[in-house]
């Protein structure tokens, strides 16, 4: 058995010195890289946490802003539609489509919707309220058809509105709506229509409700009873 000289044995010894002290050395470098990733990517966290802090902030910013516009649209549209009320109170200001606002000697119906086909709108205009003469309480709702074909399409219909008294009552819509040449203009009662007509004149037709929005309703179904005129009407502002 061969017996390794002194000489051997060390440098033996140095080389495993040497390679230890390499493996601990890349260690070392490895860590290194280990620790500079990790402060990389503490500080893109810190960056994301900042930017979505910000967006947050700025989102809040938007919604105050947002709040506050909206606000200041609804008193500017409450005020103006104030100025609207007191014009659709002027029948002389403003122009009219519709039967008359007089008495008349005939009534009745319940849940009908009432096509005013003899009155349609001559020009396109804006229509700020609606006029009827009602002969008890009532509620109603104003309405405008679009002739499409054979068929009226209902485009528009107000709020329902509480008529308290007999006699002539204005109703001032929302806000103002743009109709075309050629609508017709209905008027819509789910209780009992307490809007007065006469016969002989005019050429208003009725239809069994419920009605709603975008309801297409063929001509052909409109009932008719002979000539009538209701004392209903809209006004606005007419080309």
């Amino acid at each position: 058995m061969r017996i390794m000289t002194p000489v051997c044995i060390i440098l033996v010894a140095t080389a495993l010195c040497g390679c230890t002290s390499s493996r601990v050395s890349q260690l070392r470098q490895e860590i290194k890289d280990a620790d500079s990733r990790r402060e990389a990517a503490e500080r893109d966290l810190a960056g994301q946490k900042e930017i979505e802090q910000t967006l947050r902030r700025e989102k809040q910013a938007l919604t105050e802003d947002g709040a506050v516009v909206r606000r200041e649209a609804r008193s500017f549209v409450k005020a103006q539609m104030q100025v609207l009320r007191d014009f659709s109170e002027n029948k002389a200001i403003l122009d009219y489509v519709g039967g008359e606002l007089i008495p008349r000697e005939h009534g009745g119906g319940k849940t009908l919707l009432l096509v005013d086909l003899q009155n349609p709108l001559p020009s396109t205009g804006i229509l700020l309220g609606g006029k009827l003469l009602a002969n008890d309480k009532t509620d109603v709702s104003f309405c405008i058809l679009r002739p499409q074909g054979k068929n009226l399409v209902v485009v528009w219909m107000s709020e329902l509105t509480a008529i308290p008294k007999t006699g002539i009552s204005v109703v001032t819509f929302n806000t103002p709506v743009t109709a075309e040449k050629g609508d017709l203009i209905g008027l819509y009662s789910p209780a009992d229509v307490q809007v007065p007509f006469s016969r002989g004149t005019g050429d208003t037709r009725t239809l069994e409700g419920p009605i709603k929005v975008g309801q297409v309703v063929p001509v052909e179904a409109l009932n008719q009873d002979g000539s009538r005129m209701y004392s209903f009407g809209v006004a606005g502002f007419l080309e």
